[in-house]
């Protein structure tokens, strides 16, 4: 799937091509615990910045209240 760090929420935004289950879902959770309290950011690459990814989070958060996620289960967890 893809996913992005929101730093204004502290969150992921995510979504999966597959099915998004309790283990993805945990998963999804342990990393954003991971990014917040011991990275503080997660970049794509060296210019990436908490701004240039709002289009993209929004995207992701979009396809999941829209219920048309890139795989069958279009996931968003805050």
């Amino acid at each position: 799937g893809l996913w992005e760090f929101d730093a204004q929420s502290q969150s992921i935004a995510s979504s999966s091509f597959g099915i998004a289950d309790k283990a993805l879902a945990a998963a999804v959770k342990q990393t954003e615990s991971y990014v917040r309290d011991e990275l503080g950011d997660a970049r794509s690459f060296s210019l990436d910045s908490p701004k240039s990814r709002v289009t993209r989070i929004e995207a992701l958060r979009g396809q999941g209240a829209q219920g048309q996620g890139l795989g069958k289960s279009p996931i968003s967890w805050k």
